[in-house]
């Protein structure tokens, strides 16, 4: 007959001791091919290709956009960013690569969280150990690295020459939240914007967000295929300043998000998984768990310097025109 061990107990106490080393063996054993699957995903070179072109019309011919289709396009992502501008979710990250080992598989949790269109925040985990926190607030993105002997702060200027293909670069919550969809689009039509029937592909040069009277821009451009403008993008390329496919975003199945104050009829959808790739080697995969929107954002997670202040990073290291505000 099983016996339970009483909650408070000396033996409980060592039984729980024991679970945690066994956890924590667990989670340090897996390190290393998780460190590798980062470093190489997030660290590596562009690859320096050009843009994928792909059937994008399946076998329609395309044609130039009219300005109406282009208002009904802007007009949705409009609405979409309004009902997810308070956003978080839960989630995991499978990274897949390959070397001279062979190939590899690894997956860790995460959480995101956005708050306004330039206040952005990940965290990564793995058995409930933190690896990777990466915010936004304005013109400075960072990156807090916990898996090494030091733990490391790297913080970037948005416009950083250096931020997409620099260590952590596609992991700025900046470029993550572009190939995701959270980008609003020009007012006008680019002088690209073509569609193919129901579909739609345009380039969205610069990356930009308006807040207030701010223009905040990202390095490089982003070219969108998208079918249904009010479900958002399909598929979206980012390219680097030179015109340099830096990675590949599609978006797979859709899940609806739960909006606090709306219907469930009302709600946005949200791609249920982007998969984001480097090279035919290298791949990461994003999925959402139990999205909401318009709920509540702690403003902590976009605030680098109480991050700074609650976790003393052994190493902190700032970009060229970033103030040091300690």
């Amino acid at each position: 007959m099983k016996q339970s061990v009483p909650a408070g107990s000396a033996e409980s106490g060592r039984l729980n001791h024991r679970i945690n080393l066994l956890r924590e063996h667990r989670f340090r054993a897996g390190m290393p091919f998780l460190l590798l699957a980062l470093a190489a995903f997030l660290g590596a070179c562009n690859p320096g290709g050009s843009v994928v072109e792909g059937d994008w019309t399946r076998g329609k011919p395309p044609v130039p956009g009219s300005k109406e289709n282009w208002d009904l396009i802007n007009r949705a992502q409009s609405e979409r960013l309004e009902a997810l501008s308070v956003f978080s979710s839960a989630g995991t990250v499978t990274l897949r690569w390959t070397d001279d080992d062979g190939s590899h598989v690894e997956q860790a949790d995460h959480r995101i969280w956005r708050s306004s269109a330039d206040r952005a925040a990940i965290r990564l985990s793995k058995v409930g150990s933190s690896l990777l926190l990466a915010g936004w607030n304005g013109d400075r993105w960072w990156v807090f690295d916990e898996t090494g002997e030091e733990s490391v702060l790297r913080i970037r200027r948005l416009n950083a020459e250096e931020g997409l293909g620099g260590p952590g670069g596609l992991l700025s919550p900046p470029a993550l939240l572009a190939m995701i969809g959270f980008l609003p689009w020009p007012a006008e039509p680019p002088v690209d914007f073509q569609t193919a029937g129901a579909r739609a592909r345009f380039t969205v040069d610069p990356i930009r967000w308006e807040v207030g009277d701010r223009v905040l821009e990202l390095p490089g451009s982003l070219v969108v295929e998208l079918l249904d403008p009010y479900y958002g993008p399909t598929r979206l390329q980012l390219l680097d300043a030179e015109g340099g496919l830096v990675a590949t975003a599609t978006h797979e199945g859709l899940i609806s998000v739960e909006t606090m104050g709306r219907p469930p009829g009302a709600w946005p959808d949200l791609p249920r998984r982007v998969r984001i790739v480097r090279s035919p080697e290298d791949q990461v995969v994003i999925s959402f768990d139990g999205p909401l929107a318009q709920g509540r954002v702690s403003e902590r997670l976009f605030d680098v310097e109480s991050l700074i202040e609650r976790s003393r990073p052994d190493v902190i290291e700032r970009s060229a025109g970033v103030e040091d505000e300690e």
